[in-house]
């Protein structure tokens, strides 16, 4: 159960209140942001901390959600305050990439660079927020030829990670919330759930392909000449679906090491080729926001389960965000490897539970 909520102060990073919730609820998610809610009395401790911009954990988990928004109101005479927001990776919303650079050779390495330099410790100290840093995941993914350009961090970030099946999180740990990129497991040879096996409560499967794109043709104009780049996942007829991408990139970037900006010369068979190969890259990345949909909400049965969610993950019973596991539906001859992308716990009326999503 969630017997109380932390309120961390989010110039400090301290704990200054601990919140008895009548309702609550909290998202981890691997691809995107999960969301948050906190539902209790309004009393004068609550509204001094429950503040926009400060943040929510869950006792002894190192998970963290930032609120954005307040409701106050009043329920059959009592107070009451409804505050809502996000895992706290939604920050990186908050920065743009403001300078084109080009990136490391490995997703993590991408990653981290560019939440490093936007708003960690790298960033100018305007663009700083308190406390937050990068671990650095190690994982070895090779990324080729690609370039930071500017955009949204946030969301050319999870769109990179999503092209490699890659996910993030924030921890908060030592007063510190640290950015890391995580990788799931395949544990679907041992970790399954099932209604035979007694510890799948409810089920819905969703598979849509209206939004799909199998081919990114990338276009950029440089000095009122048109580049253009396919990228192409093979797929043709009637599953062939073209998607048009209007590039983001620049020709003016700055070289991995390098402090000062070059200029690439398109005339040259060099920069151009370097050139293409963004653009190419650029596709592949535009085309995680044009995917198959296929997810399967379950709700896991914690009292027949010997299955838990666990960061760690010290035992052969414990998965987490990312992890691939077997789900089966008997009734609708559901039986596939499906990727957890979301995590929640909640707490309301009813009790205490965790729900799982995956696709």
């Amino acid at each position: 159960m969630i017997p109380y909520v932390e309120i961390i102060q989010k110039e400090t990073l301290k704990i200054t209140a601990l919140v008895e919730p009548q309702e609550c609820w909290f998202e981890l998610s691997y691809f995107d942001v999960g969301e948050c809610e906190i539902y209790c009395r309004a009393s004068n401790t609550n509204m001094a901390n429950i503040q926009k911009g400060n943040y929510l954990k869950i006792p002894n988990k190192p998970y963290i959600w930032v609120i954005t928004s307040l409701n106050y109101s009043y329920v059959e005479g009592v107070p009451m305050i409804d505050a809502k927001g996000y895992e706290a990776k939604w920050l990186l919303n908050k920065r743009v990439i403001r300078n084109p650079i080009e990136l490391p050779n490995t997703v993590a390495a991408a990653v981290e660079s560019l939440v490093y330099n936007n708003l960690g410790a790298g960033a100018a100290t305007v663009r700083q927020i308190a406390g937050f840093n990068v671990y650095t995941s190690g994982i070895t993914t090779v990324l080729t030829d690609t370039q930071g350009a500017r955009a949204n961090l946030l969301e050319f970030v999870n769109n990179l990670l999503k092209t490699y099946n890659l996910g993030s999180i924030v921890l908060y740990e030592n007063e510190q919330l640290l950015y890391k990129v995580i990788q799931g497991q395949d544990l679907s040879a041992t970790i399954r759930f099932s209604q035979s096996l007694d510890n799948l409560i409810q089920s819905s499967y969703f598979t849509n392909d209206s939004n799909v794109g199998t081919n990114a043709l990338v276009v950029s104009t440089v000095n009122d000449v048109d580049y253009c780049q396919v990228y192409d996942e093979g797929a043709t007829g009637v599953d062939r679906a073209e998607i048009l991408i209007n590039s983001n990139l620049s020709t003016e970037y700055t070289p991995q090491g390098a402090t000062d900006p070059v200029k690439l010369d398109l005339t040259n068979p060099t920069d151009l080729a370097l050139y293409q190969s963004w653009l190419q890259q650029e596709g592949r990345t535009g085309l995680t926001q044009y995917i198959e949909s296929n997810e399967v909400s379950s709700t896991l049965d914690l009292i027949n389960s010997n299955y838990e969610f666990n960061i760690n993950k010290n035992e052969n019973n414990e998965f987490w965000l990312g992890d691939i596991v077997g789900v089966i539906d008997e009734y609708f001859n559901y039986d596939a490897a499906a990727r957890i992308t979301k995590f929640t716990f909640k707490q309301d009326s009813n009790g205490y539970g965790e729900e799982a999503d995956y696709q």
